[in-house]
C-alpha cells in the first residue's frame, strides 16, 4: 500500500472531485477550497502530501500539480515553492 492510500482524501464517502475545483475565484470554488481544507486539516499524511506536491513544482510533469494537496490550492503550492528554493537550510 502506498502512503498516499492512507489519505482522508481516500475515504469512499468523500468524493474526490472536491479537491479539484472548477474554480478557485468563484464563490463556489472558495467554498469546495475550504471543504477540502477541512479534510486536510484531519488527515495523517497531509505534510507528506503537501511534500510531495512541492517535490513535484518543479519538475517538467506538470501532471499531478492540480488540485489541493496537504490543503494548498496550486497556486499557493507554487508560491511555497519559491520561497523555500531561495531560503538557506538551517
Amino acid at each position: 500500500m502506498r502512503w498516499g492510500a492512507l489519505g482522508a482524501c481516500c475515504d469512499k464517502e468523500i468524493d474526490g472531485d472536491l479537491f479539484y475545483p472548477v474554480s478557485y475565484t468563484s464563490p463556489e470554488g472558495r467554498d469546495q477550497v475550504e471543504e477540502a481544507r477541512k479534510v486536510c486539516g484531519r488527515c495523517p499524511i497531509a505534510a507528506a502530501c503537501l511534500q510531495d506536491a512541492l517535490d513535484r513544482e518543479g519538475q517538467k510533469d506538470t501532471k499531478g500539480r492540480h488540485g489541493i494537496c496537504g490543503g494548498l490550492t496550486p497556486r499557493e503550492r507554487y508560491l511555497l515553492s519559491k520561497t523555500r528554493r531561495f531560503t538557506p537550510a538551517a
